[in-house]
């Protein structure tokens, strides 16, 4: 499938499975009209070959069925059959792809979209967490030294990294842009530190292997700062929209901190007082 661009792609509300609701999605002009339509097509066929099977069902428990009853019993079985195999196997990959396109970073799949991590949080916040900003160290360098196929490596790694590590914790992993990260989990600013920790351990593993799949050998491992606050989402929308931008500024002056502070380091507030630590290695 080529790329979404804006020019002609299409918001459509979709479900998808049958009778679930609906769900706002964008794909693209050539994908709309399978996608918008199919549903009430296979929802009118899938009707009309049950109201079929059901008729001839119930005459076939009280008197028996005529040969050609039975044979019209078991056509219909078996277009049902095909319709569901058609539908599994050509609707539900077309429509989960345009989702993905909307809720997931076109680039890099691991990270969820700056605005759907935002409406995630939303609803997931609603339970006391830490909110992180993340900043990939001399990413500028990487991409001007190895080139940006590596630095691309760099930023998978890390996304896929964090992703495995938060999402076993029910947290939330998005890209804020560029070379910045967003990672929100449900547990105070101290554990989700230790959690970054073990995902940039793992994720400096991945590098170091796909890196020397590509004969480049960095010259040191890649590290990311950080700046760490407490977050839990207001239960209004209006009030969420003003919190989440404070909180997301604060980590940002935090993560500066631990830039300045030499990197490979967090920085988050405690009792009024921000502190910074080096992260182990």
């Amino acid at each position: 499938m080529k790329p979404m661009q804006k020019s002609n792609a299409n918001r459509l509300r979709v479900a998808f499975r049958p009778k679930q609701p609906l769900r706002t999605i964008e794909s693209l002009s050539a994908e709309a009209k399978f996608l918008e339509h199919y549903p009430k097509k296979y929802s009118q066929m899938h009707s009309m070959l049950l109201s079929v099977v059901e008729k001839l069902s119930k005459k076939a428990a009280k008197q028996g069925l005529s040969k050609e009853e039975r044979k019209t019993l078991n056509e219909a079985l078996r277009s049902m059959h095909l319709l569901e195999k058609k539908f599994l196997q050509r609707y539900l990959p077309r429509v989960e792809r345009a989702s993905l396109r909307t809720t997931h970073d076109p680039k890099f799949r691991v990270f969820l979209t700056d605005a759907f991590f935002k409406e995630r949080l939303f609803i997931e916040a609603k339970k006391p967490g830490s909110l992180a900003l993340l900043d990939i160290d001399r990413m500028k360098r990487i991409n001007d030294v190895y080139g940006h196929a590596v630095g691309d490596i760099v930023i998978a790694s890390i996304g896929e990294a964090l992703q495995t590590t938060f999402g076993a914790a029910k947290g939330l992993v998005g890209r804020h842009g560029g070379e910045e990260i967003l990672v929100w989990a449900p547990m105070d600013p101290e554990k989700l530190a230790e959690l970054l920790n073990k995902a940039l351990l793992k994720a400096q593993m991945l590098i170091a292997q796909r890196t020397k799949e590509e004969h480049v050998e960095l010259s040191r491992p890649p590290t990311f700062s950080a700046g760490i606050v407490q977050f839990c989402a207001p239960v209004t929308r209006g009030k969420f929209k003003a919190e989440y931008g404070a909180s997301v500024r604060a980590a940002d002056s935090l993560m500066y901190s631990s830039k300045r502070s030499g990197r490979n380091a967090y920085t988050l507030t405690k009792a009024g007082k921000s502190t910074t630590h080096k992260f182990r290695k």
